[in-house]
């Protein structure tokens, strides 16, 4: 029975992406603890806890077909990792210290991680998100947002719809594949992207840097205030607006700020 019980400990663990070493210790301490008792094989694996407490924070949506919408947002005070899986489907983990303050919405057609208000007041622990994707889920739509924390996609997305926002953290992304549209929101944190291929994409930013290394995108529009959009590429069309940032496609500069402009004009007057 006890076999049978960490099998059972493995194959869960297996689904959230964990390591069930400290957990299975765990298990025989107290099986053994309980023989010396005189207690029966049976009587044992009964008082033991059930396997899902042992990860109540993670859940797997064994989807292989896709995903309508995955959506994660509000993230603060702790990191977003989105990584790669073997397994089927979809899984995530929370931290302990940080469950009560998520509201997930979990089913066959969408995963959504957001931030659960009735807590917001009380919020002390700090932790990270993770979810686990396997690598050839399709996801209609992708929605990815922190306000004080970091996002890390190690993860190669393929979806129809791409959004990424940021207030002040930081978002690194290995590769994403949105067929239809990308939508980037930066305050003040920095966005880097190592390969975009999508449609059409919007881009705006007050303080916060994009750089995208290698895009390939149909009507690009990119408006910032302070911060610069730097993108390499190829692209049909490259419209964007700026105060005092810098808009720049493959290496050349693409519009003049209004500091630029203020500096044309009083060489006019000089002339």
């Amino acid at each position: 029975m006890l076999e049978k019980y960490i099998e059972e400990i493995k194959n869960v663990a297996n689904q959230c992406n964990e390591d069930p070493t400290e957990i299975i210790e765990l298990v025989k301490r107290r099986y053994d603890l309980g023989i010396e008792a005189g207690l029966s094989e049976e009587e044992i694996i009964n008082m033991l806890p059930k396997i899902d407490d042992f990860f109540k924070k993670c859940e797997n949506i064994n989807n292989e077909v896709g995903l309508k919408l995955l959506q994660v947002e509000g993230i603060i005070d702790g990191d977003l990792y989105i990584e790669v899986s073997d397994n089927p489907g979809i899984s995530y983990y929370i931290d302990e210290a940080i469950t009560a303050f998520y509201k997930v919405t979990s089913n066959d057609e969408e995963l959504i991680i957001k931030q659960n208000h009735n807590f917001k007041l009380l919020r002390k622990g700090k932790g990270d998100i993770k979810i686990f994707i396997n690598k050839d889920l399709f996801i209609e739509e992708v929605r990815l947002g922190a306000v004080a924390a970091d996002i890390h996609c190690d993860y190669i997305f393929n979806c129809n719809k791409l959004s990424l926002s940021t207030v002040s953290g930081d978002v690194f992304g290995n590769s994403f594949n949105a067929s239809k549209s990308t939508n980037i929101n930066i305050v003040s944190g920095d966005v880097l992207i190592d390969k975009l291929n999508t449609g059409d994409v919007k881009i705006s930013t007050v303080s916060g840097d994009l750089t995208i290394k290698n895009i390939k995108a149909n009507d690009v529009k990119a408006s910032t205030i302070s911060g610069d959009v730097i993108v390499n590429g190829s692209v049909e069309m490259f419209r964007g607006s700026s105060v005092s940032g810098e808009c720049i496609l493959n290496s050349t500069k693409t519009i003049l700020t209004v500091g630029d402009r203020f500096k044309n004009l009083g060489k006019r007057f000089k002339k």
